[in-house]
């Protein structure tokens, strides 16, 4: 696994040296034979790419996955950096299918990511707040989807059928089931912020945070 790190750790300087900087700049620090911890000194007068690392990570095939903190400055932003991506790490650990993929960077999972050490806490609020939509079943699980691409879209359903490639009538359809299911008011501003989160705690932890179907 040692040799698999190293791969990594050359992979990414060497796809992203402008930005990274030099392998010979990095650290890494193995914590077992399954897992280390990887830094680099960015240039800081250097854009950050975190999308040129995901897809040079991908198409190189290597089965590992990256959990990654933001770029910090000093000591503090040293172990600030650790701290994000110990947080990420127990994300995807908990969660099922990631979106992210193999690479998971802290600013796309920030909210989630600091709530992700109490997950009976979580998987109460998501029953609490999505009721019966928050059951583990395929259908709830596109109801959800929907549900959270409509809201993302300013509930557009024109704007949400177009990013799902759906008719527009399926995700009208697929938001009044949605509703129906979970109960709540999305015209009270608070109760619309709550689903939300809940349903970005499913998109990143389920099946960890759901009902067990009956």
């Amino acid at each position: 696994m040692v040799a698999q790190f190293d791969q990594v750790r050359c992979l990414l300087a060497g796809e992203l040296g402008p930005e990274l900087g030099p392998v010979a700049n990095s650290l890494m620090v193995p914590t077992d034979e399954r897992e280390a911890r990887l830094w680099f000194s960015p240039a800081p007068t250097r854009a950050f790419a975190p999308s040129r690392i995901r897809a040079a990570f991908e198409s190189a095939g290597i089965r590992a996955r990256l959990a990654c903190g933001r770029v910090g400055d000093g000591l503090r932003g040293f172990r600030a950096s650790l701290k994000q991506a110990e947080r990420v790490k127990a994300l995807a650990l908990a969660g099922g299918a990631r979106p992210g993929g193999r690479v998971m960077f802290y600013d796309d999972v920030a909210p989630v990511a600091l709530l992700a050490d109490d997950l009976e806490e979580l998987r109460r609020f998501v029953t609490d707040v999505l009721g019966d939509l928050s059951v583990d079943d395929e259908r709830n699980s596109w109801l959800r989807e929907t549900l959270r691409e409509f809201l993302l879209r300013n509930r557009s359903y024109v704007a949400t059928a177009d990013a799902m490639i759906l008719h527009r009538n399926t995700i009208q359809y697929r938001v009044i089931q949605a509703m129906e299911l979970c109960g709540q008011n999305l015209d009270d501003p608070d109760a619309a912020f709550r689903v939300q989160m809940a349903l970005e705690v499913c998109r990143w932890m389920a099946p960890a945070v759901l009902r067990a179907k009956q």
